[in-house]
């Protein structure tokens, strides 16, 4: 191994294992390794990298007060207080100039015009110089003109600061932190898994990273069987998922902060490829996405899926203790995956029914069959890693 392969593990492992653990220290350093990885020497592909820890400092147009009455607005239906926040939001927003600023102003505006558009009033249309002002921050912070569920997951402030739509609080809070902690452990287990194809698989630097990015894979799905058992899927689709509604922006529609849009597309590209209906929900969830992670899954999806290749491997050579090993991380990964979409059907299927809620979709436009196809998807490369497993396994045995 050189020294700059070493340093790169080490880095790799540090950043990894930091988020697996919801570290924010990490947030910058999976940025830089995301970067080397587009462009194999660290120079910036996209200069639009923030500091993640500024955005959420960020108060540009001095909501903080009023973002905290923002659930007791909500409750009362009070409209007119809420466009007037918004208008007020405008005359300030001109001043903001910079990445993290258009990015936290993004985001305190579209809390409000979200609560605006769950009481049928269209925000754009209802305050002169606002969609001007979304293109501009948009284009400054490299995301859609509105928020994203990066603005209300990632950038959201912890603490006293934390933006709500509802008085539920805790189950808010719940849901608003497996956002934050799903947009650290995807990049990083994407990161472990990249470094594990160019180092080689079943080199020992492979398998620290394979064994990485399990962990933050597995750490993602502890988060979402929280959410499971501490979210009411009626109260979400009948109180938070009305606040997710589109929003129209100079002609374009803009879903709002779906979970659906958290960045699963850099894992699911590389570890286990996907098939058509994935493909269509991926097609759509980069676009929700930083720039940095859309540049990112488009050079992803030139690996061959991993799980394929060690399959292919176990099949060609046997099973080595190198291999097996690879194949078992590779196995516990995709099984993570497995577990979590299975939750998240069902939880979609819970919320999602006729005598619960009139929304026959997710807040991403997906419908819960949707859901349970790419769970069936995930599974099948699931069993066929393990099958090759179990066979190479076997003739192990049976060799003198």
């Amino acid at each position: 191994m050189t020294t700059d392969t070493a340093a790169l593990t080490d880095e790799t492992l540090a950043a990894v294992t930091a988020a697996a653990h919801g570290d924010a220290s990490a947030d910058g350093l999976l940025d830089t390794l995301l970067l080397r990885g587009c462009t194999g020497s660290g120079a910036p592909a996209d200069p639009l990298v923030l500091d993640h820890a500024a955005v959420r400092d960020a108060d540009p147009l001095g909501l903080d007060a009023v973002l905290r009455r923002l659930p007791l607005l909500n409750d009362a239906g009070d409209t007119g207080s809420l466009t007037a926040v918004l208008a007020a939001a405008v005359e300030r927003g001109g001043s903001v100039t910079g990445p993290e600023p258009a990015a936290a102003a993004l985001r305190d505006t579209g809390m409000v015009m979200a609560s605006l558009r769950r009481h049928g009033v269209d925000p754009v249309a209802a305050v002169p110089g606002l969609a001007a002002l979304l293109t501009r921050w948009a284009a400054a912070s490299g995301t859609i003109p509105r928020d994203t569920v990066v603005h209300y997951g990632w950038w959201n402030p912890t603490g006293p600061r934390e933006r709500h739509y509802t008085t539920a609080t805790a189950q808010e809070s719940l849901l608003i932190d497996s956002v934050r902690q799903s947009c650290r452990t995807l990049p990083a287990a994407s990161i472990g898994l990249d470094r594990a194809w160019h180092a080689g698989l079943t080199t020992p630097v492979a398998l620290l990273a394979l064994g990485a990015a399990v962990q933050a894979l597995q750490s993602y799905g502890a988060m979402f069987e929280t959410v499971r058992t501490g979210v009411s899927p009626v109260w979400f689709a009948q109180q938070l998922r009305p606040y997710f509604d589109p929003i129209t922006v100079d002609g374009v529609a803009y879903c709002g902060p779906a979970a659906a849009f958290v960045p699963l597309y850099l894992v699911d590209e590389l570890l286990w490829g996907t098939g058509a209906d994935h493909t269509a929900l991926h097609r759509e969830a980069v676009e929700y996405g930083r720039t940095l992670w859309r540049d990112r899954r488009g050079e992803l999806a030139d690996h061959p899926p991993l799980d394929e290749v060690v399959a292919e491997r176990l099949h060609r050579e046997g099973e080595t203790a190198e291999l097996a090993e690879a194949a078992r991380l590779f196995s516990l990964a995709t099984r993570a995956l497995v577990r979590f979409r299975g939750q998240h059907a069902t939880l979609a299927r819970g919320a999602y029914r006729t005598d619960v809620t009139g929304y026959s979709t997710g807040s991403g436009g997906w419908a819960p069959a949707t859901l349970l196809s790419i769970t069936t998807e995930n599974r099948d490369a699931a069993t066929h890693l393990d099958d090759e497993r179990r066979c190479a396994g076997h003739h192990r045995q049976q060799r003198p």
